[in-house]
């Protein structure tokens, strides 16, 4: 009777199992694509490499480092250097200004 029941519940949770499996699994899928793209299209930009300077919402920074997932800035805000870790899918959301020429030269 005990065994009946337990195979039961089981042939009636299983299938809700798979889908909550499969949404994790497409849920991950979708940001991983979302990350790759995001970081194709940020290291595609002209212009922009590991040790520019740049003004970063209107602080001073430098570019450490651009990962497939995110872009690594050292600020120097007067209190010491600080990293700020970027995820290049808000990358469209910053303000992001290179300096060309700086001002002494």
């Amino acid at each position: 009777m005990e065994q009946q029941l337990a195979e039961s519940l089981v042939q009636q949770i299983s299938p809700y199992l798979v889908l909550i499996v499969a949404g994790i699994i497409g849920l991950w899928l979708k940001d991983l694509i979302t990350s790759i793209v995001a970081s194709i299209k940020w290291k595609m930009k002209p212009g922009f490499e590991p040790g520019d300077e740049c003004f970063l919402d209107g602080e001073r920074a430098t570019i450490v480092s651009i990962s497939y997932r995110e872009t690594i800035f050292e600020i120097d805000n007067g209190r010491g250097k600080v990293w700020r870790y970027i995820e290049n899918t808000r990358m469209n959301v910053v303000r992001l200004e290179k300096i060309i020429k700086k001002k002494d030269q």
